[in-house]
């Protein structure tokens, strides 16, 4: 039989097809990790105190512990560093303005221009918030001061409480503002001031973004769920560390999705748990020592972790570990960007390591150069190693772009 020239090719197209979906059904297990690296590392001269980075991934800002703060891009490019000493940082979610402070606070824009500077007298900034509107801004102090800013740099208000205050945060809007402090108490106010409530705990917080949740870890090794009146609606009692220590610091970080539907922990007992809104501990991890930090994905799919057994933990919502990355030192802070697909993390090594994971699918860096001014750190691009995913969408894309290689 003579085949026509149609035959061949309707023949063809079905090969075709027939080959990317078996390449599509190709398990990439949730549980099966993805070997990944780097797309590239940012070398300090000190240990990397926080990170933060802005909603779409594409600029980070960065604190060491020599009191310097940098702002790079996505390609691990600094486009600058301080030249004034700084005790916070943090970057607006789109990544326009980034606060900083010290016996100021400073807000920048993104070339590092001073838009406006507010002076707090002898004492020095702890922490700072930013809106995600990015229409305000918080500040928390040493010598136990809330202060409230807009983005234009006038003062709303302040509140004196009577002892450090080291956390604060937001509400998207700016409507709603929880601080914690030094002497026990974490406190919730209205964008007017209005002191709301206050509860007789200390730890990290975090506010859902309408203000009617309030997450917050607590160094009574407790995990505690607010709702906007300040009434406690549930708590979780985390586990001793592995040494057994009954004074130990409890839990060290918290994150929630914007709607306050799930809420992730990273606690002293070296875990990591995540729960949902009504209390329920859908799953914890086991890492190999404290949780230093915690991160969450807008819409709750994916969390990423950081402790002091030296990795970054990234998680699908189910609680399966999609991959793992070990820095080499003790990881002290990680941010995620609004979709999951980037992931930061800082370490004690000096290091920041940036990430990107799409799709079960790990895009390669694009670039072959070291980029090492003595000046700008250590700009090092990871390998390209690619490992298999299942949408067919981002397999047919990356076969034709010749990106995917099988495991």
């Amino acid at each position: 039989m003579q085949w026509t020239f149609s035959q061949s090719i309707g023949c063809h197209f079905l090969f075709i097809l027939l080959l990317i979906c078996s390449i599509s059904i190709v398990p990439a297990t949730a549980a099966e990790e993805v070997n990944i690296q780097p797309v590239w590392t940012y070398g300090t001269e000190a240990p990397i105190k926080s990170v933060s980075m802005s909603s779409d991934g594409q600029y980070i800002a960065l604190l060491s512990q020599d009191f310097h703060g940098y702002l790079l891009n996505n390609d691990g490019k600094l486009l600058w560093k301080s030249t004034v000493s700084n005790t916070s940082i943090t970057l607006s979610p789109d990544g326009q303005y980034i606060a900083v402070g010290y016996n100021k606070v400073y807000f920048l824009n993104r070339d590092g221009k001073p838009v406006w500077s507010y002076a707090i007298g002898l004492d020095h900034v702890i922490c700072l918030a930013i809106s995600a509107d990015g229409q305000y801004i918080a500040a928390g102090s040493w010598k136990g001061n809330v202060y409230y800013f807009t983005r234009e740099g006038n003062l709303l208000w302040s509140y004196n409480t009577p002892s450090s205050v080291w956390d604060v945060s937001i509400s998207t809007d700016g409507q709603y503002i929880a601080a914690d402090s030094l002497n026990g108490k974490i406190y919730y106010f209205n964008r007017g001031g209005k002191l709301l409530w206050n509860h007789a705990i200390h730890g990290c917080l975090v506010v859902s973004s309408d203000g009617q949740y309030i997450a917050a870890g607590a160094s009574d090794k407790k995990i505690y769920f607010f709702s906007r009146d300040g009434n406690v609606l549930w708590s979780h009692e985390t586990k001793n560390n592995l040494w057994g220590l009954e004074n130990q610091p409890g839990v060290k970080s918290t994150a929630m999705s914007p709607d306050g539907q799930y809420i992730a922990a990273g606690s002293w007992d070296n875990n990591v748990y995540f729960f949902n809104r009504d209390g329920r501990l859908l799953w914890n991890f086991a890492a190999g020592n404290i949780v230093k930090s915690v991160a969450m994905s807008s819409d709750g799919r994916y969390i990423v972790a950081g402790s002091d057994d030296n990795n970054v933990y990234y998680f699908n919502r189910d609680g399966n570990l999609l991959w793992s990355y070990d820095v080499g030192s003790y990881v002290k802070s990680v941010a995620i960007s609004t979709d999951g697909q980037y992931v930061v993390a800082g370490s004690s090594g000096r290091k920041v390591c940036y990430f990107r994971y799409v799709s079960n699918v790990t895009l390669p860096t694009l670039t072959s150069t070291t980029f090492s001014p003595a000046d700008e750190g250590r700009r090092t691009p990871a390998n390209t190693s690619t490992p298999l995913g299942i949408e067919v969408s981002v397999i047919s894309m990356a076969i034709g772009t010749g990106f995917l290689t099988r495991k």
